[in-house]
């Protein structure tokens, strides 16, 4: 990855809607890893960089909020988005509600930005 490049990371439990997102994602020029377990171990050896997290609001929804709170605490992952339909408002600065149904588009248009303060991470 070049130095204004980051890694979206796709958590889903259903294969079906994390391919056709994956799919999607990519073509609007994402560099992209799927899993259907954010806590897979082998995540953290795959990410050698900025990350943004994309984890589906199933995975989160049985979860603490101090779970999440350590997430956001992993200093790799730019932003945290939880996509559902529970919540579609800012949170906060690192963590990010979208409905399922708007992902693609509001993802693809934040793309650039993330790629900007990746790349100021990477030149700091």
């Amino acid at each position: 990855m070049g130095t204004s490049e980051f890694l979206l990371v796709l958590a889903a439990r259903e294969m079906g809607f994390r391919s056709a997102l994956a799919a999607r994602l990519t073509m609007a020029g994402a560099n992209l890893l799927t899993t259907n377990d954010v806590e897979d171990p082998g995540l953290a050896r795959s990410i050698h960089g900025p990350a943004v997290l994309i984890v589906e609001e199933a995975l989160v929804a049985d979860r603490s909020a101090e779970w999440l709170q350590a997430l956001l605490a992993v200093p790799q992952w730019l932003r945290v988005i939880v996509l559902g339909d529970g919540h579609d408002e800012w949170a906060d600065g690192r963590l990010i509600y979208i409905k399922s149904d708007a992902a693609v588009g509001t993802i693809a248009a934040l793309i650039p930005q993330w790629q900007a303060e990746a790349a100021g991470i990477a030149g700091a």
